[in-house]
């Protein structure tokens, strides 16, 4: 991971935005960010991690209090890459936040963006952004602070991590949770998946029931036995169906006949309408050929009396409009006469008008330009006087600021504080923040101590509550057990009754049988009798005479026959009710093993083998008894669906409350784990606070713990009121130099205005004399009149002379027009007048002609007589249809009468042939429906049998594999193998590192794993001396912090593919003397590379020397400019 940009606005004092360019600053491998204390520095970092996790490590509740307080939005932005063997991806995420009160803030935009040829927006909701971050870095915030940028008071935490915190933060750096936490995770799954297809291949077994080879043959058997009967129903279906389509032809044929013979009847009824039509038909074709004769007529007439009015009217307008001819006439040579007097004069006296106001409008010019020049003068006289004025002020302004600057220098320099004095004061801040800051965590770890032990109790309550449930249904499984038990045996009691009912009824049927076989053998003998004459020998025993021959008895026979029809009948019943019997007895036997499945050990399947079935004599009507076992077999299907009911809830509620208990336990032994971890932090941390504390009593005797944070304060105070008052001085600085050139200004002004002014008096006077002698060739003109009124009223009477003239000559012509135009409509009428006379002549002739031939009386019988076209067709279509109808009718009529050549068939039999029919056909679906039934038992059972096997197999698979994964879970109990690669990890890290320490420590010290997986120093100054991480004093603790944090960096591989190629620190050089701040300085500059930028953050000015590449951080102004930020290159 490498940063290419930063932008922020509104954090903490940074208030417009501001860019850092990180890919210029990482060119050279180190780089520094520097500035005053204060300035911020560390508000970088903050940036940083803000935008990637949404959190400032260092602020209360990780946003409280981030924003600038004149500000009201906070903006973030962060542009990184990760690189890999593949390529390099860059991605850009954006932070928004705005004021929600004081101190809190509430995010508004969260956005993480990969950037390409076409940016793709990743994520826009703040919890997909921060999954996206995680995924892609595989750090958490505590790993990125300890790790990769390192901000104050988080520089040395990794040396003292321990337990579960070191082992999950090495997982995550190293990616390592594929062997630890989701390895055990991924086996736990895969045991849990193995166990669940486990017991469904085992209760899908038990489901199966008897799927044996025998019973497959038996139902082999009863199909057969069933597409026996099938196929003599179909038989006895296919004669009927011959019979039934011969007499439904008859049927139909007489039923058409009878409709034929209506519609004849209804035909003959419409007979008179249809010759009224075919009258008016005939009339309105008679109509048709005379109306054109009689439309001339009509038309001739109209047009006579139309243009004899046409005549007259044009006529009567023609010799009004005559006499307005002359008048108009009159007119016009008067006004002519009128234009050729007045014209001449009134052109004489426009332009004599024009001539005088063009000398007025000069004067008018003047006039104004008199004004403005007089304006002018008076303005500049004004300001000649201001600028004197303000040459004066700025002279008495210029001397009360250098006095104010020399007052305010003094109090600058008693204000100051000394260097060595402030860094006390800071170190020791700085220390009793970090003892402040472990006391809170040691806080935070005891609440959460007491809340696991809270949760622990709660789990323990809730485990013993879940036991005492699992318990009760248990006992409950025992209860259903034994009445699903109980219901099994009763009905193997009904199934035997059912076997004797079945047994009862065949031998009964077998005796039937023998004694109609009997029967029909003396039915021969009867027939024989029956042919035996008098004196004629018998053919049996050749007597001649006969006195007492057999008699027949055929209604025995019947009787016989129907007995044996009976009891066949109730025999298939007996079958169908074993066969409910055999299904219930398989369905109670599913609930059995499905409840011992679930309560193994306890609970025991017992199938119990009917005894030998035999007939007794001692037995009720085998009807009765088919009837008492039918209502008990419905009796146990209620049973039977209660049992699997409650059976299945019993049985969901065990699996609950199973798999709760075995989360509880999980829960139990996490609770118990972070409970012990909890405390080894608790107790390290209050050892750690209590040296803290005594180390700072003893290096800061001469100041008290609890009043550090005034003195500080008193510093801040005194720094502002400098930093307010350096403010001044250079706003006064400014003021005064501004002054001095204003002044010298203002002198050049008024030396100008007073040349301005003597320019101006000569131009008055000139303009003066020239508007005196325009004024005195105006009055001679035209006295005082009004210019502009004498000449509008001279193009006024112009116009009216000309306007007059034109006007007249209009309307005589016009007038002239419309004569014109009458004279020839009384023309044209008159013509048309005799034109229509004669036509009308010849249409009265041609129409008394016409009408002398028809049968019409008047006119108003021929127009009564005509039809429409439409009419006429629909008239004409009717008569052609009614026509047609009757001939398909009685054709129709003919084809039924030889179609039935006789053959009839009455309603009763018909309706038996039908019901015949639909019995017959009841019958095959029943054989058939008996047949599908039979047939898909077969093929279930079939199915039953190749499935079991394919169980089977699979049922030994999946032992194997439980075992097998039981057998890794114990190898992998603890995170123990995890632990070990990480160790294995730490040790070269720890290499790496103590080949960094020993040049920065001049090989005095080396670092080494211990047996805990922890970190302990190798003092080899003092013979290899082995000594704990907290006996190092501060500036021992950041070169090992230092060491150490460098080569982890440089091993870690983000999501195990991207490397980290850049680290962070923020704290540490203060406590270094000179010389080991030189060694450090020379170790960084040797690091120069392209995989790995270090920057560094300080205020130490020896180290802002040494490196080429720096980040300057200007602190904000009082005057509300916030923190700015500049790249310096040497």
């Amino acid at each position: 991971m490498k940063p290419i940009s930063l932008t922020v606005a509104g954090l903490h004092s940074f208030r417009e935005k501001q860019v850092i360019d990180f890919s210029s600053l990482c060119e050279g491998g180190v780089f520094g960010i520097f500035g005053p204390t204060g300035s911020g520095k560390s508000s970088i970092l903050d940036a940083m991690t803000l935008a990637l996790y949404g959190k400032v490590e260092r602020a209360s509740n990780n946003t409280l209090g981030i924003l600038n307080h004149a500000e009201e939005q906070l903006h973030v932005s962060l542009t990184f890459e990760l690189q890999n063997a593949n390529g390099a991806k860059r991605y850009m995420i954006e932070r928004s936040f705005k004021r929600a009160d004081e101190l809190r803030v509430k995010s508004s935009v969260s956005r993480l963006i990969e950037v390409n040829e076409e940016s793709v927006v990743l994520a826009d909701k703040i919890g997909e952004v921060n999954q996206q971050i995680q995924e892609l870095l595989g750090l958490t915030i505590d790993d990125f602070t300890r790790a990769v940028v390192l901000p104050q008071g988080k520089f040395a935490e990794f040396l003292s991590l321990k337990g579960v915190d070191r082992r999950q933060m090495l997982q995550r750096l190293f990616n390592l949770e594929q062997y630890g936490d989701k390895l055990n995770k991924k086996l736990k799954n895969k045991l849990s998946t193995a166990k669940s297809e486990l017991n469904e291949v085992v209760a899908e077994q038990t489901g199966l029931g008897d799927a044996s080879t025998e019973a497959i043959k038996q139902a082999e058997t009863e199909l057969s036995e069933v597409e026996i009967l099938l196929n003599k129903r179909q038989t006895e279906l296919k004669k009927v169906e011959e019979q039934f389509e011969q007499s439904k032809k008859i049927w139909d044929w007489q039923q058409q006949k009878l409709t034929l013979a209506t519609k004849l009847n209804e035909v003959e009824r419409e007979k008179d309408h249809i010759q009224q039509l075919e009258s008016k038909v005939k009339l309105a074709d008679t109509a048709d050929k005379v109306f054109p004769y009689l439309e001339e007529f009509e038309a001739s007439n109209i047009a006579v009396m139309e243009w004899t009015n046409r005549h007259k009217e044009v006529h009567s307008q023609l010799e009004i409009n005559k006499l307005k001819l002359e008048k108009s006439l009159e007119n016009y040579n008067q006004a002519r006469l009128e234009k050729t007097k007045q014209l001449p004069i009134l052109l004489t006296k426009k332009q004599k008008l024009i001539e005088a106001k063009v000398i007025q409008e000069k004067a008018v010019v003047l006039e104004n330009e008199l004004r403005v020049l007089h304006g002018k003068l008076n303005a500049l006289k004004k300001q000649t006087n201001e600028k004197q004025q303000l040459i004066t002020n700025l002279s008495d302004v210029i001397t009360r600021g250098l006095e104010k600057q020399k007052m305010l220098k003094e109090e600058q320099s008693k204000l100051t504080v000394s260097a060595s004095e402030r860094d006390v004061i800071r170190k020791a801040y700085e220390q009793k923040q970090l003892i402040l800051h472990n006391n809170e965590t040691l806080r935070g770890l005891l609440e959460e101590k007491n809340k696991k032990q809270k949760q622990l109790a709660e789990a323990e309550k809730m485990f013993a509550t879940k036991n005492e449930l699992l318990s009760k249904q248990k006992k409950l499984m025992e209860s259903l057990f034994s009445k699903t038990d109980a219901t099994y045996h009763a009905i193997c009691e009904i199934e035997v009754d059912s076997e004797k009912v079945i047994l009862r009824a065949e031998n009964e049927q077998a005796k039937q049988k023998q004694q109609l076989e009997e029967m029909r053998t003396k039915n021969l003998a009867i027939q024989l009798a029956s042919q035996l004459k008098e004196g004629a020998a018998c053919p049996v025993c050749g007597s001649t005479e006969h006195p007492n021959p057999l008699v027949m008895h055929d209604d025995q026979v019947n009787v016989l026959q129907k007995e044996i029809e009976h009891l066949t009948d109730g025999i298939r019943q007996a079958q169908e009710v074993k066969q409910q019997i055999t299904t219930l007895k398989l369905q109670l036997e599913q609930i059995s093993h499905g409840l011992v499945q679930e309560y193994p050990g306890h609970l025991e399947v017992q199938i119990k083998e009917n005894p030998p079935v035999k007939e007794i004599d001692v037995f009720p009507s085998i009807y009765s008894k088919l009837d008492h076992l039918q209502i008990e077999i419905k009796s146990f299907n209620q049973d039977y669906l209660q049992l699997k009911e409650t059976g299945r809830k019993a049985i969901q509620e065990v699996r609950a409350l199973t798999q709760s208990i075995a989360q509880i336990e999980s829960t139990k032994e996490n609770l118990q784990m972070n409970h012990m971890e909890i405390q080894e932090k608790v107790t390290s941390l209050s050892k750690r606070v209590e040296n803290q504390k005594a180390e700072w009593n003893q290096i800061f005797t001469n100041m008290q713990f609890d009043s550090i944070e005034t003195k500080m304060a008193e510093i801040s105070t005194k720094d502002k009121n400098v930093q307010e008052l350096t403010a001044q001085l250079d706003h006064i600085a400014k003021i005064l130099e501004q002054r001095e050139q204003e002044s010298g200004k203002h002198q050049e002004d008024f030396n100008q205005f007073e040349r301005n002014v003597i320019e101006l008096t000569s131009a008055l006077q000139n303009k003066d004399e020239a508007l005196h002698e325009h004024r005195e060739k105006l009055s001679q003109e035209i006295g005082e009149n009004d210019i502009n009124q004498l000449l509008s009223e001279t193009e006024q009477l112009l116009k009216n002379v000309e306007e007059k003239e034109a006007s007249t000559y209009e309307i005589w012509l016009h007038t002239q027009q419309i004569c014109q135009q009458l004279e020839n409509e009384t023309h044209a009428a008159a013509q048309s007048l005799t034109e229509s006379k004669s036509r009308l002549e010849k249409s009265t002739a041609k129409w008394n002609e016409v009408k002398s031939e028809t049968n019409f009386l008047s006119i108003e019988d021929v127009k009564s007589a005509i039809l429409s076209k439409n009419d006429q067709e629909i008239m004409k279509r009717t008569i052609e249809e009614y026509s047609d109808k009757v001939k398909q009718l009685f054709a129709e009529l003919t084809n039924l009468n030889e179609l039935l050549n006789g053959k009839e068939i009455s309603f009763e039999k018909w309706q038996d042939i039908q019901k015949i029919r639909e019995e017959i056909k009841e019958m095959v679906n029943e054989a058939v429906e008996a047949k599908g039934a039979a047939l898909k038992a077969l093929q279930v059972l079939q199915e039953k049998h190749v499935r079991f096997n394919e169980l089977e197999g699979r049922r030994t698979e999946l032992d194997a594999l439980v075992e097998q994964y039981h057998q890794l879970q114990a190898v992998f109990k603890g995170n123990s193998f995890v632990e070990y690669i990480a160790e294995e990890q730490l040790v070269q890290v720890s290499r790496d590192a103590t080949e960094r320490l020993g040049i920065l420590t001049r090989q005095r010290y080396a670092i080494e794993v211990d047996s805990q997986g922890g970190f302990i120093m190798r003092d080899d100054a003092n013979g290899g001396v082995r000594r704990p991480v907290t006996s190092l004093s501060g500036g021992e603790t950041f070169l090992t912090s230092l060491a150490l944090a460098l080569s982890l960096s440089a091993q870690i591989q983000l999501r195990g593919e991207y490397p980290l190629q850049f680290f962070f620190l923020d704290e540490g050089f203060g406590t270094l003397d000179a010389d080991l701040l030189d060694t450090v300085v020379s170790a960084l500059e040797k690091l120069h590379s392209k995989q790995l930028a270090v920057g560094v953050i300080s205020h130490v000015q020896e180290l802002r020397a040494r490196l080429p590449k720096r980040l300057i951080v200007i602190p904000a102004e009082p005057s509300g400019r916030g923190t700015q930020v500049k790249i310096e290159t040497l």
